[in-house]
């Protein structure tokens, strides 16, 4: 397979420029081994690079390293640009030197290296996976997944970005993966919240980041820093949009408050019962979709990830709760 159709001659100079920007605010090789990390950089790629280096001389170590990349037959979901860019444009607000023009190429890179990759599945013996038989009986309507993210500037750090990318790559690896859309907004604020319902109309809504032990959802203001929202306000919002959402996943701490609140109008409405690891958090997000995009259920889904966490040697199996519509 050959790597240029990932990557034109005319593309990569604008690429290393752009990518430049990024390492420059990744000053250190500890933070740039955990970007790609958190993008899904294979060990053995990264270990091929200086971090340490100058950030034009490193962009330009991994382009051609991009551009050197032949896409495994045993995994064609797998590209590191692709993994990169569409981690970079996840975040794109965490790197405000990057002008229009540059995310609009990584935006267009990504696009073309995920239709490529597809390409590939569709003409590759190996990569086609048909359905089982009664996926198509499963999949008779399109499942519409938001995923909501916030981690203002002055709360501890959370690993958003690799529980995204762990949910996606459920959802891609599914049977039943054209039964769902996953739509992402990162940095919320919480005038953002119901733009994004009335955009996108999502059946399931999944919100990642912090809460606090008043039962808060921690969203960002104008400045990225902690605006927190009551249960009351985010259930009055839920009850608007009833009809549509039938499903609500917290994964933050403290939240099962919201989660209360929420059931009130919603069938099926995970929260958290007290602080829960990141590891913890990602873990059961990835057992909740892994099963969910099997065809299960919400209720079956939230019992597989209970199960996930004991499968994984966390202790925190019983954080997770569940609360439904009565």
């Amino acid at each position: 397979m050959e790597p240029e159709v990932f990557l034109e001659q005319k593309d990569v100079v604008p690429l290393i420029k752009a990518l430049s920007k990024v390492l420059m605010q990744r000053n250190t090789a500890s933070d740039r081994q955990g970007l790609l990390e958190a993008a899904d950089i294979k060990p053995a790629l990264i270990g091929n690079l200086r971090l340490e280096s100058q950030p034009n001389i490193l962009a330009q170590a991994l382009v051609a390293e991009f551009k050197r990349y032949r896409v495994d037959s045993r995994d064609l979901d797998y590209h590191p640009m692709v993994r990169l860019l569409g981690f970079l444009c996840d975040f794109e607000e965490d790197y405000p030197s990057l002008s229009e023009q540059e995310l609009s190429l990584f935006r267009r890179l990504f696009e073309q290296g995920q239709n490529n990759l597809q390409a590939f599945k569709e003409h590759s013996p190996i990569g086609k996976i048909e359905p089982p038989q009664n996926a198509q009986k499963i999949a008779k309507k399109t499942t519409r997944i938001l995923f909501l993210a916030a981690d203002p500037s002055d709360a501890s750090r959370l690993r958003l970005g690799q529980e995204l990318r762990d949910i996606r790559e459920r959802l891609q690896l599914s049977a039943l993966r054209d039964a769902f859309i996953l739509e992402t907004l990162t940095s919320v604020r919480p005038r953002d919240i119901s733009q994004a319902f009335l955009d996108f109309k999502p059946n399931i809504v999944h919100f990642s980041g912090h809460g606090t032990e008043a039962g808060e959802l921690c969203f960002e203001n104008n400045l990225g820093e902690v605006q927190p929202v009551t249960p009351q306000a985010l259930a009055a919002l839920f009850e608007l949009v009833s009809h549509e959402v039938n499903c609500v996943v917290m994964n933050a701490c403290y939240s099962e408050l919201q989660a209360q609140a929420i059931a009130k109008h919603i069938s099926f409405v995970v929260g958290m019962n007290k602080a829960i690891g990141d590891q913890a958090a990602i873990t059961f997000a990835v057992g909740f979709y892994k099963a969910l995009c099997a065809g299960e259920s919400p209720e079956r889904a939230f019992q597989f990830a209970r199960v996930e966490l004991q499968l994984e040697n966390i202790p925190e199996e019983l954080t997770p709760v569940l609360h439904q519509k009565i």
